[in-house]
């Protein structure tokens, strides 16, 4: 069921694998799976000229400096992904219930924008700092936040667990702390 969460979650063009993949937690029941693929779009990626629409030269991994880690309660560096078409870096907070321990990863997508997402009900707008936001729920069992770098690129915060009211929460937390190291919009 998570990993159908994380591939409707996750934005992207990718399919679902039927593989399984993913990080048990000790003493869970289910697993916090690792995603295998990034999701929905609205259609065809938005096009650009291949310089990555202003993200090329971003790190997933460099986007959640130690500071921001640990301010959101995250013990590792991450692992760096490719997944689907976008560059991730994927993170498990483990919190004081397991039930609310959840995962969260930074993806990097330079072809798509705002306006690719696909959601699950309601997408809120916002703005963070300089960059336009959108908070929405993408699947069962997670939320993302994406800043829109250009029209067609953005950096989504995406988190997933089973405690789905609590997880927007997570998501903007760590939009806000990774929009500082993005490049202005």
């Amino acid at each position: 069921m998570l990993v159908s969460a994380f591939c409707a979650l996750l934005v992207g063009a990718a399919a679902c694998s039927s593989e399984t993949q993913g990080s048990a937690l000790p003493g869970r029941s289910t697993a916090i799976a690792e995603p295998t693929s990034v999701g929905q779009t609205t259609g065809a990626p938005s096009t650009s000229d291949g310089s990555g629409g202003g993200t090329s030269d971003l790190q997933a991994c460099d986007l959640l400096p130690a500071s921001a880690r640990s301010e959101l309660g995250i013990s590792d560096g991450g692992d760096d992904r490719q997944i689907g078409q976008a560059r991730a870096c994927y993170y498990r907070v483990r919190t004081d219930s397991l039930a609310t321990s959840y995962a969260l990863v930074v993806a990097i997508l330079d072809k798509q924008g705002l306006a690719d997402i696909v959601a699950r009900g309601e997408k809120v707008e916002s703005k963070i700092g300089s960059h336009d936001a959108v908070q929405a729920v993408r699947g069962p069992g997670g939320c993302a936040v994406s800043l829109g770098i250009t029209a067609d690129s953005r950096v989504d915060a995406q988190v997933t667990g089973d405690a789905e009211q609590d997880l927007c929460a997570p998501a903007m937390a760590a939009a806000k702390l990774i929009e500082p190291q993005l490049p202005q919009s």
